[in-house]
Formats: C-alpha cells, sequence, structure tokens
C-alpha cells in the first residue's frame, strides 16, 4: 500500500480543512479506501448564518477569501458580508459542504453528528441527505421558493444536526440580511 501524500495545509482555517480532507479523500480513494466528512450543527449553524461558535480568525479567513487585503481585511462587517457570502446556501463554502452527508451508513454502521432518531429513518436517510444537500447548494423548489432544510418537516427536530436549526433558520437569517445585500468593498 502507498503511502498518502499530506499537503500543505493552506492558510485558511475551516476551507484548509475542508480542502485537505477531500485531497485526503481524493488520495485514499486512489488506494482503495475512503475520507467521508458529515455535516453536523456547526456546518448547518454556519449555512443559516449563525457565526456564534466561529473564532476570530475564521472571519478574517472569510475576508481573505473574498479577495480583501489591507486594512479592508481587519473590517468587522466585510468579515461578516464576507464569511455570509461564503456560507450562505449557495455560496461556495455552503455548496462545498453541500457534498457531505448529514447521515452516512457504511455497511451495517450509521454515522450521525448529535444522534438519529426513529423519525429521522422513517422520513429517510437519503430523503433528508438531499434536502439538507438541497438547501446548502441553494436549490429553488418548483414554485421558485428556496429549498429549506427538512427539519421542520420532521416535527421532532432533535438529532442529526441540531433544534438550534430550526431557530435559526427562522430568526437569524432576516437579522442578518442587510450584510449579504451589500458586498464588502476590497479597496
Amino acid at each position: 500500500m502507498a503511502a498518502i501524500n499530506t499537503p500543505p495545509l493552506p492558510p485558511l482555517l475551516t476551507t484548509g480543512v475542508v480542502l485537505l480532507l477531500r485531497e485526503l479523500g481524493r488520495q485514499a480513494a486512489e488506494e482503495g479506501g475512503a475520507v467521508y466528512m458529515l455535516n453536523g450543527n456547526h456546518e448547518a449553524l454556519n449555512v443559516c448564518g449563525d457565526f456564534r461558535y466561529v473564532t476570530a480568525g475564521a472571519f478574517v479567513e472569510s475576508a481573505a477569501a473574498a479577495g480583501l487585503r489591507g486594512d479592508a481585511l481587519q473590517v468587522w462587517d466585510n468579515q461578516l458580508r464576507a464569511r455570509l457570502r461564503l456560507y450562505s446556501p449557495g455560496g461556495p463554502m455552503a455548496v462545498e459542504l453541500s457534498k457531505n452527508p448529514a447521515v452516512l451508513v457504511v455497511n451495517d454502521t450509521v454515522f450521525a453528528h448529535g444522534g438519529l432518531l426513529p423519525q429521522h429513518v422513517k422520513y429517510g436517510l437519503e430523503r433528508l441527505n438531499a434536502e439538507v444537500a438541497a438547501w446548502m447548494r441553494g436549490a429553488r423548489n418548483a414554485d421558485g421558493t428556496h429549498a429549506a432544510p427538512p427539519f421542520l418537516a420532521m416535527g421532532y427536530v432533535v438529532g442529526v444536526v441540531c433544534t438550534l436549526m430550526m431557530y435559526m433558520c427562522k430568526h437569524c437569517m432576516s437579522k442578518l440580511q442587510k450584510y449579504s445585500t451589500h458586498p464588502p468593498s476590497t479597496q
């Protein structure tokens, strides 16, 4: 078996880790193995615009990823707008995260962050993963409305991702909406 080459981690915190794991997954697949990433509550919270667990460095990373440099990189509003742009449904990082399942079955083992309940199984794991992915990609429904996370339709919203999802998607996005409509200055 060939050794897996670990690429140098980019200087970006969150995106760097995701890119590293994607590269390790590619290399593992070449050798008949696999690397799996799951979406949990922190990924979902970021896509909802709830950044309470995001470090100061990750906000700066978002601004740098948006192309900001110098003084503009240090302005909080620029950092917040950049992170919203990256992680809002349809944003580059949300689309990247949409490639990860919320629930993964490998042989006879089920993996999920935060637990799996009978109602999740009844709802359908493939359906749940498909709806989470569509929401993160910013997909639109047939009637033109934005795809929503599936947790409200499931009734009981404990486990898999987190009860906070329901609250955050309803309340915080409207408060943060003003930031997503004004792109940060690159001056």
